[in-house]
């Protein structure tokens, strides 16, 4: 796959450890994760990772940045909980080298994260915190549209449209400066979901067609489904039931070429519920036994007991009350089984998100102590610079007391010998103007020696 040869040709580049080849790997890695084969992908962010932990005490930024890796592919894989994890040990890795950027894009993921687990709250927290940070810095653009996106959606959840349509017009613009379509594409379809939630149905297909000529342009096969899906959508809400059939046949053929069976069941879903709407029982029945099969072959209880609780509606409509009461008996089997797992679940996450925030904080606190260590070695070594001043000083002033001394027996001697005989001795002038340059010569001797033995000692420290 070329994406993938791409990958490779980077990773060989950045082997002699050149910071600018080392971005640019990531960079890539990231960016590209989404069109990169799973199992492929996922060996060779372990061989990048394998490689950073090598030499990381030299290098221990390409480590940090490798363990982040790890945690991207986690969460391209929906390893929600395992891609939480790793998310919040690559934070603290890089909070311990007070690497904000690195900082900010664990933020985006784990708030990420949150959003699929389903807690918008700590999702929007940790997102907005993510994009604040990566807009001040102007570093890794990429994941500043892709915040810029999250933050849209999450607040079309939550009904804030004009503060989603305002994120997803911002991750339009951004996505020029990062080349890449696939952003604008994603967020696109997001101004028409919230056009869609406003029932403002003159806007969502404009919309609509942008992103989906933006995902056959750029070859974006599981964005194109899902588009094709949501216009499949459109038309089923505006009444138009042979339209959204045709655009979720198409979505469902892109799909099935893709393997991609969680999709491929809901579109099936969709599908077995226009047939309903059309009177098509056995047509709509048939599709959701297939969908079904597929279900179970994945073994995915959270899509099967929907099926079963649509086939127990239609062996109603149709009089069979026998297999109507036998779907429902298991759709509400099976519903007590995934609220018990959910349970259990959310649980797991409630912890982990107590854990993060713990780890969180220590990070604060190890990074506020680091500051203030910082501050003090600050402090420490200009009281070390000054006593070291202070001791040189006075030596230089005794050195320099020295000299004067010297100086003035000489002054005497050569007086006494080498003046006198041609000169009066009782001559004040020369007397004077000999005591006046010494004098004045001892300052810029005392300095020139002090300035020698700070040179000496500093020469000294480096040794």
């Amino acid at each position: 796959m070329k994406e993938l040869e791409t990958i490779e040709q980077l990773f060989l580049k950045a082997q002699d450890y050149n910071p600018e080849a080392v971005e640019t790997l990531f960079e890539a890695f990231w960016r590209l994760a989404r069109r990169l084969p799973k199992k492929e992908s996922n060996q060779l962010a372990e061989r990048v990772y394998n490689w950073a932990k090598k030499d990381y005490e030299l290098h221990y930024r390409i480590l940090c940045l490798a363990e982040y890796t790890l945690a991207v592919m986690a969460w391209r894989d929906e390893r929600y909980e395992e891609a939480l994890s790793i998310s919040l040990k690559s934070q603290g890795m890089f909070a311990s080298i007070n690497d904000e950027d690195g900082i900010a894009c664990c933020s985006l993921l784990i708030g990420s994260t949150y959003r699929s687990l389903g807690n918008i709250e700590l999702g929007l927290k940790y997102v907005l915190e993510a994009n604040q940070q990566l807009e001040k810095s102007g570093k890794y653009r990429f994941y500043l549209c892709i915040s810029c996106y999250q933050l849209g959606e999450m607040y079309s959840a939550t009904n804030h449209h004009e503060e989603a349509l305002r994120m997803h017009e911002k991750a339009i613009l951004l996505s020029g400066d990062a080349g890449d379509k696939i952003i604008k594409a994603l967020a696109l379809d997001g101004i028409a979901g919230v056009y869609m939630h406003q029932k403002k149905y003159s806007l969502v297909m404009k919309f609509l067609e942008e992103a989906l000529a933006l995902s056959k342009e750029g070859n974006f096969g599981d964005f194109e489904a899902r588009v094709l899906n949501d216009i499949g959508i459109y038309y089923l809400e505006t009444g138009n039931l042979a339209e959204s059939l045709n655009y979720i046949n198409q979505a469902h053929a892109i799909r099935e070429k893709l393997n991609a069976f969680g999709g491929m069941i809901t579109d099936m879903q969709q599908m077995a519920d226009i047939y309903e709407k059309q009177g098509r029982l056995d047509d709509a029945i048939a599709m959701l036994q297939k969908a079904l099969k597929i279900a179970e072959d994945i073994k995915v209880k959270m899509k099967m007991f929907p099926l079963h609780e649509m086939l127990s509606r239609i062996y109603q409509t149709k009089g069979d009350v026998e297999k109507s009461l036998e779907h429902y008996k298991l759709f509400h089997s099976l519903r007590e089984e995934v609220d018990h797992v959910d349970a259990e679940k959310k649980v797991e996450n409630m912890q982990l998100i107590f854990e993060a925030e713990q780890t969180k904080k220590e990070n604060a606190i190890i990074k506020a102590q680091k500051k203030e260590i910082e501050i003090k070695n600050v402090e420490l070594q200009q009281t070390i610079d000054e006593l070291t001043r202070t001791r040189v000083g006075r030596k230089a002033k005794a050195i320099t007391l020295g000299v004067a001394v010297t100086l003035f027996i000489l002054e005497e001697i050569l007086t006494e010998f080498v003046v006198h005989p041609f000169i009066p001795r009782d001559n004040f002038l020369i007397s004077l103007g000999a005591d006046g340059v010494i004098v004045f010569s001892l300052k810029p001797i005392e300095r020139a020696t002090e300035t020698y033995l700070l040179h000496r000692i500093r020469k000294r420290r480096h040794e």
